[in-house]
């Protein structure tokens, strides 16, 4: 019983996080941002390609609402990761401060 509650936690986590993170990370936000903000951009997608579903007559399936939406999130994390250039290392002192503090108010504002 248990195996399969954490089964599903597992599962609604990835229909949540995952498309949104693509995304974001797609258009160049920090990571801890695309984690944090994620689930808002998910849920839209996920909520616009079922309505683009049902209002087109197709009956289809949580699987294939999610891979829609990963599909279609997919696309600007693989443009910005063929024309991103290669870094040999991380210098913190190239992040302005304004971009810390706002990765903090989006966390804030997410609590």
């Amino acid at each position: 019983m248990w195996l399969s509650f954490y089964f599903q936690v597992f599962i609604y986590a990835l229909l949540i996080y995952v498309p949104g993170f693509f995304l974001l990370r797609g258009l160049r936000f920090s990571k801890i941002l695309a984690v944090v903000c994620a689930p808002i951009f998910s849920i839209l997608g996920l909520y616009s390609i079922s309505f683009i579903y049902s209002v087109s007559g197709q009956t289809t399936s949580w699987i294939e609402v999610f891979f829609s939406c990963l599909g279609v999130f997919l696309i600007p994390f693989f443009i910005t990761l063929i024309r991103k250039k290669k870094k040999t290392s991380c210098d913190f002192s190239e992040i302005p401060e304004s971009n810390f503090r706002n990765t903090w108010l989006c966390l804030a504002w997410y609590v």
